[in-house]
């Protein structure tokens, strides 16, 4: 499991640090071109970063109270259920998994307007995951918790984006009473 663990970091960190590289920082906002490869790296940053949250919640959780450890926990839709105490604490973690997903957001998508479309992806994603692992989801349990997640993701992480983009952006005037390079007669 480490071993999974430290792959899932390092492509994480080369995938954070190829996005950041294709950050185009001299582009006024709402002036950047579509770009396909920028848009996929994002996405595929956001799905490694959400996996392996998820698993350090989900491991943290289980030793803690306990339980056995599994890709089920990741994958099964039966995992999420309200009538065992594991399907509780299951359900716990992907709602917090949800506010941590909304700070990768804040990270890596860094616009309030794609946040939903981000988290909408990621969640689509994920259950074709669940999808292809055990079999389409059928439990009312599993639809809820993914849904709840995907609002608190997408809702939290536009409102955090918001706030970055709303920051006042300072302005150093040459001559200022605060400016020590002494031309103060400018």
């Amino acid at each position: 499991i480490f071993f999974r663990f430290t792959f899932l970091g390092n492509f994480t960190a080369a995938l954070l640090q190829r996005s950041h590289m294709l950050r185009r920082s001299h582009v006024p906002l709402g002036a950047q071109k579509f770009d396909p490869l920028y848009i996929m790296s994002q996405i595929a940053t956001l799905q490694c970063l959400f996996y392996l949250s998820l698993g350090l919640i989900l491991f943290t959780a289980d030793m803690m109270l306990g339980f056995g450890f599994g890709l089920d926990q990741f994958f099964r839709a039966k995992s999420l259920t309200i009538s065992t105490n594991a399907g509780l604490a299951n359900i716990c973690c992907h709602l917090l998994e949800a506010v941590i997903a909304s700070g990768a957001l804040y990270f890596v998508v860094e616009r309030a307007k794609k946040c939903l479309d981000h988290s909408i992806t990621l969640y689509i994603l994920h259950c074709l995951l669940c999808t292809y692992f055990r079999g389409f989801p059928m439990t009312w349990e599993w639809w809820a918790v993914t849904l709840m997640s995907t609002g608190v993701m997408s809702l939290l992480g536009g409102y955090l984006c918001l706030r970055r983009e709303m920051a006042d952006i300072p302005i150093i005037i040459k001559g200022d009473k605060g400016d020590t390079d002494g031309d103060e007669n400018v």
